[in-house]
């Protein structure tokens, strides 16, 4: 497995500015609001304000595109040297950076797939944004209405709220993550899962048929797993022959 320590911090940096752009402009809204009490012209007034936010933020996501993926470009780059010379070194006695054509396949097929699951994940920031202005409005909103609570104290709770949690999206299992943790895990599985790969495809070149798979500490336990690889500690560390 490739060391990624450090590796996406700068690609995390570019997300984690559109996740400030975005909460700095949903409080400046926020505070914004006057008490509208009828709630025929609020809700107008309120689609509005989420719908100039909703403009700016696809803006500011279209911005970063290419400064996104630039970052992802060198991160696959420097992972994929590094694998290929630390493999080398081992299988060839050498320290050269040979591959072949269908380990470049490889390595851009993966490439282009973690670029497109990036352009999902802005959507689904923009998304986010979008809901979380809307929310924290209608909240403002109806707890100043009903007499719950003052405009004043309950625009602090919304923003003290907003600036604990942040945004969040849904990952793949439907949980909420913030968006350092989705840019992580998502650079992480695109690179592991190509390098693997390319080992797999390294093995199939130099003929080999037997593989010892790596074992590390705190490896994913399920119990009764279906199918049994979802628990990781269960095959880890084991010597497998390749089915080619």
């Amino acid at each position: 497995m490739v060391d990624l320590t450090n590796k996406e911090d700068r690609l995390i940096d570019i997300y984690e500015d559109i996740n400030t752009w975005a909460i700095n402009d949903i409080v400046k809204r926020i505070i914004k609001n006057d008490v509208i009490t009828k709630t025929a012209k609020y809700r107008i007034y309120r689609m509005q304000e989420a719908g100039i936010h909703l403009i700016e933020i696809k803006k500011k996501i279209k911005s970063i595109t290419k400064k996104s993926n630039n970052e992802i470009d060198r991160i696959f780059k420097e992972a994929g040297i590094e694998d290929i010379k630390f493999s080398n070194e081992i299988i060839l006695d050498n320290k050269s950076y040979f591959v072949s054509d269908l380990m470049m396949d490889i390595i851009n097929s993966n490439l282009i797939s973690t670029k497109n699951e990036f352009l999902n994940f802005g959507d689904r920031i923009v998304d986010s944004s979008y809901n979380k202005l809307i929310a924290s409005m209608d909240k403002v909103h109806y707890s100043v209405v009903s007499g719950m609570k003052s405009q004043s104290e309950v625009i602090k709770e919304v923003i003290n709220d907003i600036g604990k949690k942040g945004l969040t999206v849904k990952n793949i299992n439907g949980r909420n993550e913030s968006i350092e943790s989705y840019v992580r895990r998502t650079i992480h599985t695109g690179v592991n899962k190509c390098v693997g790969e390319m080992n797999y495809q390294r093995t199939v070149e130099n003929g080999f048929e037997y593989v010892l798979v790596s074992a590390h500490m705190g490896a994913r336990h399920i119990d009764n797993p279906v199918p049994k690889y979802l628990s990781h500690d269960l095959w880890q560390g084991k010597v497998y022959k390749l089915n080619k």
